[in-house]
C-alpha cells in the first residue's frame, strides 16, 4: 500500500476525536508541527507521541524553525544568536554544539526533522539578520550550515535543505549555477531532503513558482544536479503566494507531479481531506517513485529519546551556555 505523500498540519496543542480519526484514515507521511501546535516541553512529547500512536511505522514528525522553539520552550534565552550571527561572531565548535543539544531537545520532544538549514544566500542586510540565513557568502554558507546540519544528523535528527533554488527574482540558470546552488550540491551527501520554495524564476519558468515547477523540481534537481534519491518536499501550500492561483487539491496535484515526494498542507488544518481526494488526480508513476524515496527516508529516521525531565534541563543548560 503507497504511503499518502502529504505532510500535514494539526490544528492544536492535542488531537480531538475528529481528528485523530481523519489522520488515522488518512494515515498521512507525517506531520509539521507549528507554533499553535506548543505550549510546554511536557505538552509537546505528548503530542509527538499521540501522532505516533497512529501510525504502524513512525511518521514524519517535523518542525520549520527549532530557535523559536527552543526560545519558547526557556531552552535559549529570547536574545540567542541566530544562525547570521552564529556564522559571523562564532567558533566552529559552538555551531556544532548549537547542532547537537538541539538535536538531543528535539528528541526528547519527539521530533525527527528539522526543516533547515537555510542554504539561500542573504544579500539583504536585513534578511542577513534574521534568524535563517547563515551568510552572504556561499562558503561561509557550506562551512557554518554544513557544521550545524552534520552535529543535528550526528545526534539522529534529520535535517531538510531549504528554500530551493532561492527567494526568486531575475536569474538565470547560469545565475543559480554560479552561485546559490553551490552550497547545495556542496552539501549533498549530507543532505537528507530538500524543501522547495515558492519563489518565481520566470528565466527558468515563466508560469509556475519554483515549488510547482517540473523544469525545476524534476530537470534541474533531479535530473541536473543529481538530487534523484533525495526526499523532496513543498513549502507550505496554504501560503497566500500559492492560493491567490490555485486550491490546496489543485496545489498538491501539480507539486507532486513537478517531482515532488511529499506535498506540505500545514497552515489550514482543515484542508487535509481536501488535499488526500486530490490525489485521485496524480498519475500512479508518480505517486510510486515518490513512494520509494519517502520509505528509504523513513527508514532513516530515530526513535525519540525517553522523556526525562531532567535531562531536558541539563541540555538546555548546556545549550545556554
Amino acid at each position: 500500500m503507497l504511503s499518502s505523500p502529504l505532510l500535514l498540519g494539526v490544528e492544536t496543542t492535542r488531537l480531538g476525536e475528529v481528528e485523530r480519526d481523519r489522520f488515522a484514515r488518512l494515515q498521512p507521511a507525517g506531520y509539521l508541527l507549528l507554533a499553535r501546535n506548543f505550549e510546554s516541553p511536557e505538552q509537546a512529547r505528548e503530542l509527538t507521541d499521540s501522532l505516533r500512536e497512529l501510525h504502524d511505522i513512525d511518521p514524519i514528525l517535523a518542525v520549520d524553525d527549532e530557535l523559536s522553539l527552543l526560545i519558547r520552550f526557556g531552552a535559549l534565552p529570547a536574545d540567542a544568536p541566530s544562525p547570521a550571527e552564529l556564522a559571523v561572531a562564532a567558533s566552529t565548535p559552538a555551531i556544532a554544539d548549537r547542532g547537537a543539544f538541539s538535536a538531543d531537545l528535539l528528541r526528547l520532544l519527539g521530533i525527527n526533522l528539522v526543516l533547515g538549514p537555510h542554504l539561500d544566500i542573504a544579500r539583504d542586510p536585513g534578511t542577513f539578520r534574521s534568524a535563517s540565513l547563515w551568510h552572504e557568502d556561499p562558503q561561509r554558507i557550506i562551512d557554518h550550515a554544513g557544521m550545524w546540519n552534520r552535529w543535528l544528523r550526528k545526534h539522529k535528527v534529520r535535517s531538510c535543505a531549504r528554500s530551493f533554488p532561492g527567494p526568486g527574482g531575475e536569474r538565470t540558470l547560469s545565475d543559480l549555477l554560479r552561485e546559490d546552488l553551490i552550497p547545495y550540491t556542496a552539501l549533498m551527501p549530507e543532505l537528507d531532503a530538500i524543501q522547495v520554495g515558492h519563489g518565481r524564476f520566470p528565466a527558468l519558468d515563466p508560469r509556475n513558482p519554483a515549488s510547482l515547477s517540473r523544469r525545476i523540481v524534476t530537470s534541474l534537481l533531479r535530473d541536473q544536479l543529481g538530487f534523484d534519491r533525495h526526499l523532496v518536499l513543498t513549502a507550505d501550500l496554504c501560503d497566500e503566494r500559492i492560493l491567490r492561483h490555485h486550491a490546496e487539491g489543485e496545489a498538491v496535484v501539480a507539486a507532486l507531479k513537478a517531482g515532488h515526494d511529499l506535498a506540505v498542507v500545514a497552515g489550514d488544518p482543515l484542508q487535509a481531506e481536501n488535499a488526500a481526494r486530490s490525489l485521485e488526480k496524480v498519475p500512479t508513476m508518480h505517486l510510486q517513485d515518490a513512494d520509494r524515496r519517502l520509505e528509504r527516508f523513513r527508514k532513516r529516521l530515530h526513535d525519540p529519546l525517553p522523556w526525562d525531565p531532567d535531562r531536558w534541563k541539563r541540555t538546555a543548560e548546556k545549550l545556554a551556555s
